[in-house]
């Protein structure tokens, strides 16, 4: 386990959040043509996470890391 500090910010003037329990998401489906055939096959991946705010201390270890 890491005692990295992973922080994001909202959109506009927002103060951050800590990430909590990322996890890797990969969605697949069929790639078709204009006649419904399926000609491949896509893989799509994101992040999903749960997030909280961060404390004055998170911060400040995020800025030192």
């Amino acid at each position: 386990m890491s005692n990295r500090v992973d922080l994001t910010w909202p959109d506009g003037p927002g103060r951050p959040f800590r990430i909590i329990n990322p996890e890797l998401v990969t969605y697949h489906a069929d790639v078709l043509d204009a006649a419904g055939k399926v000609i491949g096959r896509k893989s799509w991946s994101f992040t999903v996470a749960t997030v909280r705010p961060a404390s004055v201390a998170e911060v400040d270890a995020w800025w030192g890391q």
